[in-house]
């Protein structure tokens, strides 16, 4: 959290072990590297560039500049910092920082997330269609060590398959057709067979805020599947998840809201109705 909440040009402490030459030098925050966010996929963050708080450049007391891992950094002035947490959670809670944060847009792409396409060349083991599962916008323009071919930057998988991916780049595939996605950000009405269909769509483009449960102590984003089939039923959340445990623990449920008040109730209810021991499933 601390390079998210001091500005740029801030002092800070590079925090390394103690055996390290870099350890306890005060170094000033000049910039972020940046990180993108697709049309899904997301965390409800708008498609384009954005800070990467996690990764920043710093310069010392002789004008080096560096990138660091800002798990390494720590603060100057302990209250000074407190001040700033505090100010910035604040403002997390009044406005809509997922957007304020945004560096620029997505540049333009041959495809979308979602599009439809197939291989020019059939033995590469995909004879049917493939959809565009994700981009690597931050990859585009660059060239792979030969300094001549592009990085693949599609990454596909065949449409109906799961489990199959690969990257590819435009010239190996032939354009099939538009996917929901592209006609959804064009301002066309998107058609879907059932509910659950249109559920997954909007939650795959980051239409949802993870709640946290209010009926435990902690108030943490942890809920039991009772507590989560209260909270439907009482409309504070619309749906849940339940992941497998890790390593042997146990299984975790989590419940999100719709941002669209009227799907958020459909979807409620279709839960509802369909819900049995076989819950949803990550």
């Amino acid at each position: 959290m601390i390079v998210e909440v001091m500005p740029i040009g801030s002092k800070t402490v590079i925090d390394y072990s103690d055996e390290h030459p870099s350890n306890g030098m005060v170094v000033t925050i000049k910039r972020f590297s940046e990180i993108h966010y697709g049309r899904t996929g997301n965390f409800g963050y708008e498609p384009g560039f954005y800070p990467n708080h996690s990764w920043v450049y710093v310069e010392d007391e002789q004008g080096k500049e560096k990138l660091i891992s800002s798990c390494h950094l720590k603060p100057c002035d302990e209250e000074e910092y407190e001040k700033l947490v505090d100010d910035w959670r604040e403002d997390r809670k009044n406005n809509d920082w997922r957007k304020k944060d945004r560096l620029r847009e997505l540049p333009e792409t041959d495809f979308v997330e979602g599009d439809i396409l197939s291989f020019k060349d059939k033995s590469r083991g995909y004879e049917g269609e493939v959809f565009v599962q994700s981009i690597d916008y931050g990859l585009l323009g660059k060239f792979c060590n030969d300094d001549v071919t592009p990085y693949p930057v599609y990454l596909v998988t065949p449409v109906g398959s799961s489990g199959q991916y690969m990257y590819t780049r435009p010239d190996d595939v032939d354009f099939v057709r538009r996917g929901k996605i592209w006609h959804y950000y064009n301002g066309d009405k998107v058609e879907f067979e059932n509910i659950d269909e249109e559920a997954r769509f909007f939650g795959a483009l980051g239409h949802t805020e993870e709640v946290r449960n209010p009926y435990s102590e902690e108030n943490n984003f942890s809920w039991t599947l009772e507590e989560a089939l209260k909270g439907i039923r009482e409309r504070v959340v619309d749906a849940m998840s339940v992941s497998d445990g890790l390593f042997g623990s146990s299984p975790s449920t989590h419940c999100i809201k719709y941002r669209d008040e009227d799907l958020g109730e459909q979807v409620s209810k279709y839960v509802l109705a369909n819900f049995s021991e076989q819950v949803l499933t990550e």
